[in-house]
This record gives structure tokens, sequence and C-alpha cells, in this order.
């Protein structure tokens, strides 16, 4: 028995041991946060903490490596712990002049918060503060951020105070508690305690100790990648804590509270003519609509008197004689709002509208009810129809019965609209299309001629009510509907009981059923029709073609299987295609693509569409690769025209197929079939096939490997920068570098930009290795300047992508700052980067480019001559440097002809400022024919291959 204690022990030792190393190996952030109070931070039975600020922390530990330890002080505590090294960061800080001195604070904020007063009794305490006869007693915390506004609010409420400073936010909250407190200010929202007044929007950030770069630059760059991969992430914590309260307070300050008591009673028109949402029944109004006002005055302490009208003109025109004070149910537009001389408040509730048909197919040129100056149709249907195509009605309600009648094909009503009409029967032969169509938010309206403090006024509102309660009301009347439901709707919805019960009475009634149920039938055969057909071309879809290869599959021999395969055409380019000459054409080519090849019975079983992707997907009889291969080619060939009106366009269709094989079932192995050759057709070349085959497969895992690796390379500073030397082709001296990058690989070893650039550009991750880039540049040239060493321009490539990035323009500012000067540093774009569509895209780059300029950079234009260069460019483009592409060097070897047109590019470049650059120089004859041409500077293995950035720095002392 002792042994085996002795081996108990032992056993729990190593274990011991083993979690501690494991443990150990993963680096603590120590994150100082304040008192642990419901509303700010909870902390739970099992000790793990839960708040705005915490779970930021948590997450940004997370994107650093890294795990959070938590440790609880005062403001001061956690400054001091700091300063001390006893922390490593601070969050949840307002960013002051006073903390920028001892703390360096996040680039990016971690969040937003206002400043709020509490007092005992909330907003009504303003209008007792008379009878108290002193200040109120007002806690404020030593260490925290105390708003400029605060004063302004105090004023306003004609009120004063008395200062109580303490140090801790639990010691504050026990005074107030204990009463010894009126009140106090805070920059958080806690529960159980409601505010007074809320004002002072400002962001959070984290901090750490000044000086710590390190850390700070690790986090930031954290911080940066978390807000890539979850931007939501601030706005999500913010709902999540803040706002996302079983109910907001609602705070007026004093000039609105008087407005309310000095006008008493509130006038709200609206119209009343569509069930549920509004309407009028025995002369009163209900609906949502009314509940709502009816709400807002019992919150409000007014009374609300309810106008209805039968049309949005009437509800202008009442708004504009001064009849009533706002409209309820506004379309949340500005310009349409301020077209009818109108504000708007926040939105309320956001309307869905769906689509409704009779039970019976669309036609492609359908009818469409729509009621009357309504907003929708101007902002979202006339985007779809023709004006030809709109029947007006006066109601929605109107609308329906348009369809119902057969004038009309198809109407946009509110879901719960539509809910109503036909699950109480009124209108049986009309189907919802499902899912919502259309989506607008609403909000009231407010005549610009109003007092400034009502507006103000029905934001609080809305906000204190909240989207919750408001869609209580909707749900509310969809659940009502059950009350109201008729003989007819219990038809529809439960036939084949109704039909039993019924058959005993009478015949008639029998029929009716039959022929509901005869209306059933037709709809399921619909939607099963929808499910099987491309919506854009109206043939059978992938999901046909997979079952009917099932079927089909299933009914020969293996080996007769294995010989029929899967092919794949796609049409690259579909959006650029699609936006340049219309969906209609490229739905019309994919047709006729797909009815050729399914015309061919030697090669062709069944044929399926996919419109979304641009595929047209085959399944072959039996064939042999090469019979299939000149099949596949031959239809390629036949189709390499689009035909656009009276012209013909080139295009270029890529195809890809793969052989049948054996699997657990005959769903797998089509289905496998099918996304191999969605593969193949990816690495198929222009106007080309290509099969699936073992080295389509490395390469594709190769490139998943990549994908898995890339970002921890970045991390890891697995990317080298290499420098290839440009110079002067008379003196020979080093005049210049361009930054390649190499990747060292743990896990791949050393890999050439050949073999994952374009996969970057492909994934959008090589903006990320542009900018690692660029930094390491940056500092090769500080490092050099700081020794007292002269430096060189060196170029760093710089992706296309970079156009359609948003916050390129501020990281670029913000990394000039960082080095204090863009001097020797030249980006390099390459000519196809400025193959743009439209000219709002083309303004965006030229306004990029003049910022990267008035920066200090150099901006080189690559590659000049690979394609067909657009002179235009060179006259609004500011660039430095123009790069000739090798290929032009190559072709003037043996041409006359192409040395001239080398020499009159060096020679236009020079006389629009430009210094002229060829690269890829391998000979000293190349190097003569430059000189000929009049261009001085080159870059190639001939002076210089790429170098590590150690060996270019002895390079370049050694040939200034």
């Amino acid at each position: 028995m002792k042994g085996n204690n002795r081996w108990g022990m032992a056993v729990c030792f190593v274990l011991l041991m083993l979690w501690g190393t494991t443990a150990a190996a993963r680096p603590v952030l120590r994150v100082g946060i304040e008192y642990v109070h419901p509303g700010y931070v909870v902390q739970d039975s099992d000790g793990y903490y839960h708040g705005m600020d915490t779970d930021y922390m948590q997450a940004l530990a997370a994107y650093a490596g890294m795990d959070c330890e938590f440790i609880q002080g005062s403001q001061a505590d956690n400054e001091r712990r700091l300063a001390n090294g006893e922390i490593d960061v601070i969050p949840g800080l307002v960013m002051t002049e006073e903390l920028r001195q001892v703390m360096d604070f996040s680039k990016l904020p971690m969040g937003k918060i206002n400043s709020s007063l509490f007092l005992h009794g909330g907003t009504q305490r303003f209008d007792t503060y008379g009878q108290m006869g002193r200040p109120l007693k007002l806690g404020f915390l030593a260490h925290g951020y105390k708003s400029p506004i605060f004063e302004k609010v105090v004023q306003a409420e004609g009120i004063s105070y008395e200062p109580f400073v303490f140090h801790d936010t639990k010691e504050l909250l026990a005074h107030y508690h204990d009463q010894q407190l009126d009140g106090f200010l805070l920059g958080n929202r806690l529960q159980g305690v409601e505010p007074a007044a809320e004002f002072d929007n400002n962001y959070l950030h984290f901090a750490v100790r000044k000086g710590n770069v390190e850390l700070w630059q690790k986090l930031n760059l954290a911080a940066d990648r978390l807000s890539l991969a979850e931007p939501q992430l601030l706005e999500r914590l913010y709902w999540q804590y803040h706002v996302n309260d079983d109910e907001t307070p609602l705070m007026l300050m004093k000039s609105e509270r008087q407005y309310l008591a000095e006008k008493k009673k509130l006038r709200v028109v609206l119209t009343a003519k569509e069930r549920p949402y509004s309407y009028k029944e025995n002369g009163e109004v209900k609906g949502i609509l009314a509940s709502l006002a009816e709400r807002m005055g019992e919150d409000l302490g007014v009374e609300v008197e309810v106008i209805a009208v039968d049309s949005l003109p009437e509800a202008f025109a009442v708004i504009k004689n001064g009849e009533a004070d706002f409209l309820l149910g506004i379309y949340s537009d500005y310009g349409w709002a301020a077209k009818n001389n109108m504000n708007i408040t926040v939105p309320m509730f956001t309307a869905h509208a769906t689509g409704v048909t009779r039970r019976q197919p669309l036609s492609s040129h359908p009818r469409v009810a729509v009621q009357k100056d309504s907003f929708h149709v101007e902002a979202h249907l006339k985007k779809r129809y023709d004006e030809s195509q709109f029947v007006y009605c006066d109601s929605p309600e109107g609308c329906l019965q348009a369809v119902s009648e057969g004038r009309a094909d198809i109407t946009y009503v509110r879901v719960v609209t539509a809910q109503y009409y036909i699950w109480k029967g009124t209108y049986p032969d009309l189907m919802m299309t499902g899912g919502v169509a259309l989506s607008y938010p609403m909000s009231v309206g407010v005549s610009k001629d109003a007092d400034e403090r009502l507006l103000p006024i029905l934001d609080r509102e809305l906000v204190h009510i909240g989207p919750h309660k408001i869609w209580e009301l909707i749900n509310d009347s969809s659940v009502n509907l059950e009350a109201e439901r008729s003989i007819w709707s219990l038809l529809y919805m439960h036939p084949r009981k109704t039909l039993l019960a019924f058959l005993l009475v009478v015949a008639v009634v029998g029929a009716f059923m039959l022929r509901l149920m005869y209306m059933r039938h037709r709809h399921i055969k619909s939607i099963q029709e929808m499910l099987y057909r491309d919506a854009s071309t109206l043939l059978r879809n992938r999901v046909w073609l997979e079952q009917e290869a099932v079927k089909r599959m299933s009914l020969v021999s293996a080996d007769t299987m294995e010989q029929c395969a899967i092919v794949v055409f796609v049409l690259p380019r579909m959006e650029y295609l699609e936006a340049v000459y219309g969906q209609h054409v490229v739905d019309e080519a994919l047709r006729k693509l797909a009815l050729d090849s399914g015309a061919a019975k030697t090669w062709a079983q069944a044929v399926g569409v996919r419109s979304s992707a641009g595929q047209v997907i085959v399944l072959t009889t039996p064939q042999k690769q090469n019979q299939l291969l000149q099949c596949v080619n031959k239809v390629i060939s036949q189709h390499e025209l689009l035909e656009v009106g009276s012209m013909r366009v080139g295009i270029s269709l890529r195809a890809g197929g793969s052989f049948l094989k054996q699997a657990a079932t005959m769903e797998e192995s089509i289905r496998q079939a099918v996304l191999q050759a969605e593969i193949a057709a990816s690495e198929a070349t222009e106007n080309n096939m290509r099969f699936y085959d073992e080295n389509l497969l490395e390469r594709q895992q190769l490139a998943l490997k990549i994908q898995n690796c890339m970002k921890q390379a970045i991390e890891q500073r697995e990317f080298e920068v290499w420098y290839q030397p440009k110079y002067d082709l008379k003196s020979r001296k080093c005049i210049g570098a361009e930054a390649l990058v190499r990747w060292n690989s743990k896990e791949l070893g050393f890999l050439l930009p050949g073999d994952f650039i374009d996969l970057f550009e492909r994934t959008g991750f090589i903006t990320k290795l542009d900018f690692y880039n660029l930094e390491r540049v940056f500092s090769f040239q500080r490092r050099r300047l700081e020794h007292g060493r002269p430096i060189v321009p060196i170029s760093v490539n710089q992706s296309r992508l970079h156009l359609n990035e948003p916050d390129y323009l501020p990281k670029m500012r913000a990394l000039t700052k960082q080095f204090r000067s863009a001097d020797g540093i030249q980006l390099e774009i390459t000519e196809t980067a400025f193959e743009l569509e439209g000219a709002k895209q083309k303004k965006a780059a030229l306004t990029a480019m003049l910022s990267l300029k008035k920066m200090g950079y150099e901006l080189s234009i690559d590659d000049f001559g690979s394609g067909y260069s657009d002179m235009a460019l060179l006259n609004v483009m500011p660039f430095d440097v123009m790069k000739l592409d090798r290929s032009l060097l190559v072709a003037a070897e043996g041409s006359q002809r192409m040395r001239t047109v080398v020499k009159h590019a060096v020679q236009m470049a020079e006389e629009l400022g430009m210094r002229v650059l060829c690269e890829g120089i391998e000979s000293k004859e190349q190097e003569e024919i430059l000189i000929a041409c009049g261009c001085r500077y080159g870059q190639g293995f001939l002076y210089g291959k790429p170098m590590r950035e150690e060996e270019f720095d002895r390079f370049l002392d050694e040939h200034l």
C-alpha cells in the first residue's frame, strides 16, 4: 500500500510540473481594473470577469498571444501599480493631457462612454432641488475624468453643489447608498442606480506605462488585427453592456421639461389605412402606431391627441398648417423629410416588406401594384421596374385587391399587413413570396417650424422605449390576429381536416376544399420548381444536376460510372461583365452555353447552371480523357465571343473536369467530382480546360498551408526584405534599390515571391505584407541616418488593393509620423493597378496618389509597357519615376523599331519630369542599348542580384 502511495504522489508531482511548464509558456498580460460593480464589470461565481473593458482586453490578449490576469484596485492604485511595473495596462481610460504625461495610449479606441450624473430620484431631483434649501452634495473621483460640460449642465438646471472627493469608487458608492451624498459624477452607467443626466460622449483607450514601447507596439498591432477581424466588436460590446439594458432611463433637460409642462398636450398625426399597422374602427384609431402614441404620452406625462388621415400628403398638410406637432411613421430618409419641410428622429423600428402574388407563375414583365406617394416606390421599386409596370392604388389593401382581381401581378406590403389579410382569409388566392424583399427604417417626423426642443424630446423618448418594446407591439398585433381568423383562413391552413368535416355537411363546401387542395398542391410544386431552377437563366440548376447525376449513375455499373466526368465551365470576370454590359447579357451567354452543351448528346448527359458563380456544370457520357478534352475545347472555341447588340466582345472561358470515383455514397461521389472540377477550372488558363489531378491537389494543399501560416509568419517576422540595387548606367554608382520579399518559413522552407504573392493578392493579405515591408525599409533607412551614413531612395511595392482600402491613407500618415519623414522611401505601383472601372474609382486613386505625394513619398510606375499603356495615366498621376518593363528591353535587342519606341518613351517621360529606369539588365549589350536610347538608370543581375539587408548595407557603402 505504501508503495502505491509513493507512485501516486510521483505521478501527481510530474503532472503538476508539466502543467506549470505549459502555463508558463504563454506570457501574461496584467490588467488593472477598477472596483467590480454591476453594469460596469462583474465577477461570476467561478472568478471570471464580464464587462465591456474586460471582454475587450481578453479578446485583445488573445490576438497578442497572451493570457489576461485582472487585478482590482482604485484608479489611484492602478496608476501607481502601472508606474511601478506591477501591472502592464489599464483599460477604459479617457485620454487626457495629464495622463499622457505618464502613459502611452492605444492608437485605436476600445469603446466609448458618456459622463453620467447620478442623483437619488433621477431626473425628478432637479425639480425638487429648490425644496432642499442647500447645495447638492456630489461625489467625484480624484483620478476620474471630469467632463468640461458638467458645469454647463448644472448651470442650465439652476443648481449649485458641494464637491466631495473620493479616491476609490467603492467608497464613493458606499457613501451614496448610505444617503451621505445626493449624487455623484461617474463615467459609467450602473445597474440599480438611476442617472439624472448623461452628456459628453468620449472614446476610451487602454494605456501602458510611458516608454514601454515593445508592449505598446504589440498591443496596438493586436488591436489593429482585432479590429480588422471583428470590426463590429466595439459596437456589440457597447450594446451588450450599456444600451441593451432592460430600459434606458428617460432623461430630459430642464428646458425640455418646461416645454412639456407648458404644452400639456401633444397632437400626433398618422395615416390610418393599413391593418394592423394603423387603422380606424368605429371612429377610433387603433393599431401599432396608436399604441405607440399612447405609450409616448404616458412616458412624457402629457395628453396625446391622435389625428387620423388617409394619406401621407394629407398628413404633411396637417403638419404644415400647424394642426399637429409631429407625424408618427415617416420613412427615415433625411432628403425625403427635408423635401417635405420636416426633421426626423432616430429610427423607431425597421419595416420589412414582402412580395405578394397570385398562386400562379409570375410573368417576366409583371404589373406592380404600389401605393400613391409612397417613399419606397421612389427609393426602391423604380430601380427594379419601369414606370409603365406600376398600377397605383390608394392603400396597401387596395394594392392587395388589385393583385387578387388581376389588375396587377405583384405588390410589396409590410409583412405584418400581408400576414393579416392572407391569414385572415380575405384574399385566399394570394400568397407571400417568402423572405424580406424590402427593408426601410421608420421615424417620427417633426416640422422644421416646430419648437426646437420637441425633436430631442422625441429622440430621448424613442431611445427610452427601445426597439424591443416597439417590436413587442408589432408581435402582439400578430398574436391578436388569431382571434380575427375566418373560416377561409382555417380552410387554407388545415385543408384535410376541414375537408373531412365539411364533406359531411355539404358537397359545395367539399368542392371548395378540393379547389384549395389543388391550389396548395400547385403551390408546393411551384416551390419545388423554384428549388431546381436557376433564377436568372430559368434553366435547371446545380441542385437538380447533382440529384439527376445520382439517379443516372445509380443505374450503371461502377466501370461505366468511372468513365463519366463532371465538367464545369466558368465565365471569368463575371462582375465586370455585368457592370459594363448588364446582367441580362451575362445570363444570356450562360443560357446559350448551357443549351449548346446540352444539345451535344455525344458527350453531355445533363446540364445545370449556377448563374451566381458564372458556372455551367455538365455530367458527361462515358468518355476517354482525350476525347472529352477535344469536345470541351470545341465548346470553348464556339463561345469565345459575347454578343452585345450588334457588337461582339471577346471573353475567356475556363473549364475544369474530374472523372467520377467511387465513394461511400453516390451523392458523395457526385459532390466530390463537382468540387474537384471547380478547383480544376480555377487553375485552368484562359480558353482552356484542365483536369483535376494529384499535382493540382498538392498546389491546393500548399495554398492552404500558406494561408494557415501567413498570419503567424508576420508575427514571427519570417518575411525577409532583400534589396536589389539600382545604378547609374554611366557612372555605375548605386543610386537606389528595390525592396523584395522572401519568406523564410519554419514550416514551408525558403519561398520566393512567385510561390505566395498571387495567393496573398487573392486573399487580401498582401496589404498587411506591404505595410510590414514598408516598416522594415523605414527602419533600415532610419538606422543609416542615425549613424550618419548616406541613404538612397528605396522603392517598396504597393498592391492595387490599397486603392480600395478605406484606412490606407491614415495608416500611411501614421507610419510617416512614426519615422518622422518619408525621405528615401519610394512607392512602386504597377501600371495595371490603375485599370479601374468608373470615374469615381479613378478620382479616388488620383486623390490617394496626391495625398501620398503630399506626405513626402516619391511615386514610381512599375512595369510600364508590359500591357496596353494608358497615356492619359501619365497626364493625371503625379509619378516621379517611370520603370520600363524588361519586355521592352528584350524586344529592343532584335528590333530597331522597338529601340525607337524605347527611345521616345524615355524622352517622353523626361519631358514630363520623370526619371526613367529599366529593369532586368542582364548583359553589357542590353546596357549599351539603353544608353543609346537615352535611359540613364537601370536595375538587373548585371549590376547586382537581390541581397540580404546586411549585404546590401555593405554594398551601398562601397558603391556610392
